[in-house]
């Protein structure tokens, strides 16, 4: 079982984004990994963006909410944050992703990167532990290609917040990525030429900016409970039918009657 997303809006098409995002990978990454380990860092760094976009407007008010916390010596301070964030995570690092673009010192950019991811709320942090994104910093300074990765992502011409982009005149110029345009797609397991064939033939021809979601599919086997299990009983005739209501109208007859003597 797979899961396609598409990102069609308005008349503007979308499915731009997902390339753009791997276009980052083929820009910034290419000489330093493989490309089969292009996701190990740009799946996390699109998390990361996406979650820093929905907190830039409440940044100065978490900052401040934390001090006053702290000065009070608050010891669960979770809610309170995300009350002030208005999201149900947080970030009470100093930085966003835009603070650290101007960074020239690699070494000086990987502690701040590293202050700013240690700022978002505990359950940011398990995400970023499943994505192990921590391990790829060493390489990603090494390289002197971290502060190039959040440049791109931070290009003005995408937009990975869930809220459209408006223009001056209130207009939308980068539409929000459209869930409800989600949909799964069963795949046999024996598909020839595996899923992306699949995708190509029967999904693309008709919704052309779909992309399968690799996070979210899955291999498995399904077992048809109604074939196996189910025991399909006779229907009765029409003479049983009938009889059976004939004898209910005698008995409700029957009812009314003594209800009303």
């Amino acid at each position: 079982m797979l899961r396609t997303d598409s990102m069609t809006e308005t008349p503007l098409n979308l499915g731009w984004i997902a390339n753009f995002i791997w276009g980052i990978a083929d820009d910034v990454l290419r000489d330093v990994y493989v490309r089969g380990k292009y996701r190990d860092v740009i799946l996390p760094m699109t998390v990361i963006r996406r979650l820093d976009v929905l907190l830039e407007p409440t940044k100065p008010d978490v900052l401040k909410m934390k001090a006053q916390l702290d000065a009070a010596d608050v010891a669960n301070q979770h809610a309170a944050l995300c009350q002030t964030a208005r999201e149900a995570f947080y970030n009470t690092s100093k930085f966003t992703l835009r603070d650290l673009k101007a960074r020239t010192r690699q070494q000086q950019l990987k502690a701040d990167f590293e202050a700013y991811l240690d700022g978002f709320s505990p359950n940011v942090q398990e995400i970023l532990e499943k994505f192990k994104f921590r391990n790829q910093l060493a390489t990603l300074v090494d390289a002197d290609i971290l502060g190039s990765l959040i440049e791109k992502f931070l290009d003005p011409a995408i937009n990975l917040s869930p809220n459209p982009v408006l223009d001056a005149h209130g207009n939308v110029r980068l539409p929000a990525p459209d869930s409800k345009l989600r949909d799964t797609e069963q795949v046999p397991l024996l598909e020839p030429d595996g899923v992306a064939a699949f995708v190509r033939r029967e999904v693309l021809p008709y919704v052309p900016d779909a992309w399968v979601d690799q996070d979210a599919t899955k291999i498995g086997y399904e077992i048809s409970f109604t074939r196996y299990f189910y025991k399909p009983q006779p229907l009765r005739t029409l003479e049983e039918i009938r009889a059976e209501i004939e004898a209910l109208e005698r008995e409700t007859e029957g009812l009314l009657s003594d209800i009303i003597r």
